[in-house]
């Protein structure tokens, strides 16, 4: 396996694993805290915009940003990813999480494993492979034990909720697709952190004129703050990190580790006890990563 791809997985795993952490604290701070969805994608990405562009100075790699704006296509392509690639992905995430809770709205961001795969293959002009309808295959069953137990009466999701996931899912798919060429021009960490400023700015206009700040104890600040770090910084700097390094259909299979995340993480913290379905999905998720791993291999 060659170091580049190796990076590739390890970036996306990890940045699913602090994502779908992410998502167990936005739940807390959407039900427990009852801060709104567009105070919380204001917060995190216009705090964690800063703190990139600081990185990248700080490791000798100042973003260019007059360069992202230097012609007409250069910034209509980086405004439309701060526009779809953050703003909307967060804000739809968290609203499907408001809607529903955080398995199932990260179960309904892997549908854009499917739209990713629609795309890529109409771009290509092929049918799937079969490794890749049974990574598929593995990855919706998986998803789908660990967000309903089994039991599909469980799975009650609201037309909104239902309607924001769809997008959610949508808007992964874009940014996977729109975020590889320029990333691959400026920098995967430069163009996140204009990326995270310019989708903040947009959130926060519509945000500000309905803003309400609850009052937080300290753990509410600590999930604010880990969202911001965890669940933003480092989530989306390993995220584009793999989209540089693997076909984009291999990190779509792959983003399918987050509701293993959110799943865990909302079991040790809020309590919730683990079932035979949950064991099932975990297997049959380890088993989608191994036969990714595998395909790409024989590529």
């Amino acid at each position: 396996m060659s170091s580049s791809r190796l990076r590739g997985l390890i970036c996306a795993i990890g940045g699913c694993l602090a994502w779908g952490f992410s998502g167990t604290c936005a739940q807390f701070l959407l039900a427990s805290c009852d801060m709104p969805s567009l105070v919380i994608t204001t917060i995190r990405t216009l705090t964690a915009g800063p703190i990139l562009l600081a990185l990248c100075a700080l490791r000798g790699t100042p973003a260019n940003v007059r360069g992202m704006f230097g012609t007409p296509r250069d910034a209509f392509d980086i405004l439309f990813f701060g526009l779809t690639g953050i703003f909307l992905a967060q804000l739809t995430y968290l609203e499907t999480i408001a809607y529903t809770n955080a398995g199932t709205a990260t179960m309904l961001g892997c549908l854009s494993t499917i739209m990713l795969l629609v795309v890529v293959c109409i771009a290509h002009k092929r049918a799937p492979r079969a490794i890749e309808v049974a990574g598929i295959a593995l990855a919706i069953a998986a998803t789908w034990l660990i967000a309903t137990g089994g039991d599909p009466s469980t799975l009650a999701i609201s037309d909104i909720g239902l309607l924001m996931g769809f997008g959610c899912a949508a808007t992964i798919t874009i940014y996977t697709l729109q975020s590889k060429p320029l990333m691959a021009k400026w920098g995967s960490m430069q163009v996140v952190a204009m990326g995270m400023i310019i989708g903040g700015l947009m959130c926060a206009a519509v945000a500000i004129p309905q803003w309400s700040f609850p009052a937080l104890d300290l753990g509410g600040w600590a999930a604010l703050a880990v969202m911001v770090i965890v669940g933003t910084c480092m989530s989306y700097s390993l995220f584009f990190q793999a989209i540089l390094d693997l076909p984009p259909v291999e990190v779509g299979m792959l983003s399918v580790v987050e509701p293993i995340a959110a799943t865990f993480f909302s079991v040790v913290w809020l309590g919730t006890a683990f079932t035979a379905a949950d064991y099932l999905g975990f297997t049959l998720m380890v088993a989608m990563v191994i036969i990714i791993a595998l395909a790409g291999e024989g590529e």
